[in-house]
């Protein structure tokens, strides 16, 4: 095969990765939540969005320093949205499957606590 095919079917190949990856933003962003109660953070008003209209919160906790070279670092924690209606903070604590979407969202947020 001589470089210019192989350019060629590059070419192509990165075109049709294009255009599957624009569909995929296109059905992930339509993907739907409810606002749901939790025993962490209270009642949630049942208000149902679409995950490119809201923030995704990353959540990170401290992990304290052991032994002679172990932790002081943050660590990634559950994700989690608030709920434009009521402010309500939702869990994805059992939905990975959204966490693995979280880049359809339209914005990430980090949030680190102690």
């Amino acid at each position: 095969m001589k470089l210019e095919d192989i350019e060629r079917e590059h070419k192509k190949l990165t075109k049709r990765l294009d255009k599957l990856n624009a569909k995929k933003e296109k059905v992930t962003s339509r993907v739907a939540v409810i606002c749901e109660s939790n025993h962490a953070h209270g009642k949630g008003c049942g208000a149902g969005f679409y995950i490119d209209e809201l923030e995704f919160i990353q959540t990170y906790w401290y992990e304290s320093p052991y032994g002679c070279t172990g932790g002081d670092n943050w660590l990634p924690g559950e994700g989690q949205f608030e709920c434009p209606k009521c402010g309500h903070r939702n869990r994805f604590l059992e939905r990975q499957d959204i966490e693995a979407m979280k880049y359809s969202f339209k914005s990430i947020v980090d949030e680190h606590k102690d």
